[in-house]
């Protein structure tokens, strides 16, 4: 008769991370609000806060424009701009828009097809959007990323607009290491077999 013999094979599986970096602002003073933000001026009375980091190959990145001053700043929601390391635009993506106090819970989400809105002294301006960053060969990133310059338009103070830019380098020293799980699964493989009695 005929019967079913089951062959054994080993099959291994590795999978990666990627661990992505961070952008810095060498010249930049730097706060610890949820990760680093490198703070520039621009004007008496206002701070610049800048983040913006890189996970495989999606870039993340936030301008919060502070209001200290006594001077209110209009701000008409606008994607912040996004140029390469040869001068070269990058799209930014899907960019959200808040205001409001220092807390996250008093901010609130802008239209960005909405009239400007008014930062009073004590409040804040956020602008978060994505980018996308292109390998050059392999798992190493194209030199066109090493540098990236961040500009904000759309604030302004007294009938000018405000200089809200930053060039930022990447930081591969803070990279977090890259780790590999190998793990071995044995599958069946069947075949048919002859049996004598």
């Amino acid at each position: 008769m005929r019967k079913l013999a089951a062959l054994w094979g080993l099959l291994f599986v590795t999978s990666g991370c990627d661990p992505g970096f961070s952008y810095v602002l060498p010249e930049g003073t730097t706060v610890r609000v949820d990760g680093t933000r490198y703070v520039v001026g621009v004007g008496e009375g206002v701070e610049v806060r800048f983040y913006a980091s890189v996970s495989i190959k999606n870039g993340h990145s936030e301008i919060e424009v502070i209001n200290t001053s006594d001077k209110p700043i209009k701000f008409t929601p606008v994607s912040t701009k996004i140029i390469d390391a040869n001068g070269k635009p990058v799209e930014a993506r899907g960019c959200t828009f808040f205001a409001g106090g220092s807390q996250a819970a008093s901010q609130v989400v802008l239209d960005p097809t909405g009239p400007p809105s008014i930062i009073g002294k004590g409040y804040r301006a956020t602008v978060r959007c994505g980018f996308q960053v292109e390998f050059a060969s392999g798992r190493s990133y194209s030199r066109a990323f090493e540098k990236m310059t961040f500009l904000q338009p759309g604030f302004a103070t007294d009938g000018r607009e405000l200089p809200v830019s930053a060039a930022m380098v990447w930081d591969l020293s803070r990279r977090r290491p890259t780790w590999v799980l190998q793990r071995t699964i044995i599958l069946p493989r069947y075949a048919r077999a002859d049996a004598r009695r």
